[in-house]
């Protein structure tokens, strides 16, 4: 398994070069645990900051908080269950798309993120995303819909046939990238738009209109249709 993970995520690097996909890719000295024994994963960013500066952690670690972050993870995967190549593929490659987005936007940013994740957990009694209301609520939604369409997206052109629709059944829309995607705006356009000031589904929409304003009146009819 640990091999498998190892060249996922030599593609998604790989892929992440201007010629390619040309996004930002993962920070290079990513810290990635795997756990046998758990099937969720998440991308922390741990080892590179992430929630390492609120208050209740600076408390009581003071300055061993960055002797802490050196031994955290960034990105952990459950791999219990995940017992085809194509499964822990899949996995690794959503995890890394959420790393990518945390070296765009940074740890303030995601700090927000992590924090709706795990307040929403509690809230809503385990469920993963929590139920789409609350602070930061549209943070969730964006790197959400990215980390999914990227996970379709690198899954589909590795192994073929019709683009999974990973991530649809929640209360976002991953969906919303592949139709921009076969309206010829690309995977750059779309990572593009992700900076930090990119906390909703409203914020998204302009900031892909902003940067192309050829395809205003597509953009705005594919968001339209998740309103």
């Amino acid at each position: 398994k640990r091999c498998a993970i190892n060249n996922a995520a030599y593609d998604y690097f790989a892929r992440s070069a201007t010629e390619d996909l040309n996004i930002t890719p993962p920070p290079s000295d990513l810290r990635i645990w795997t756990f046998n024994s758990f099937d969720a994963s998440s991308a922390v960013m741990l080892h590179h900051g992430s929630l390492m500066s609120s208050d209740l952690v600076s408390k009581y670690l003071g300055p061993f908080t960055e002797l802490l972050e050196v031994f955290l993870p960034d990105v952990t995967l459950g791999v219990d269950g995940r017992d085809s190549y194509r499964d822990l593929y899949a996995n690794t490659c959503h995890e890394l798309a959420h790393a990518s987005h945390f070296t765009k936007v940074g740890t303030e940013y995601w700090d927000r993120y992590i924090r709706y994740i795990m307040t929403s957990y509690v809230k809503t009694s385990g469920k993963t995303y929590g139920d789409g209301t609350g602070n930061d609520a549209g943070v969730c939604e964006i790197g959400e819909m990215w980390a999914y369409y990227m996970e379709s997206k690198l899954c589909s052109q590795r192994y073929g046939g019709n683009f999974p629709p990973f991530g649809t059944g929640w209360w976002f829309y991953p969906q919303i990238f592949r139709y921009l995607e076969e309206k010829d705006i690309s995977t750059w356009d779309i990572f593009h738009a992700l900076d930090a000031s990119t906390v909703s589904l409203d914020d998204l929409e302009r900031n892909l209109v902003s940067g192309n304003p050829d395809k205003s009146a597509l953009i705005e009819q594919i968001f339209d249709r998740y309103r």
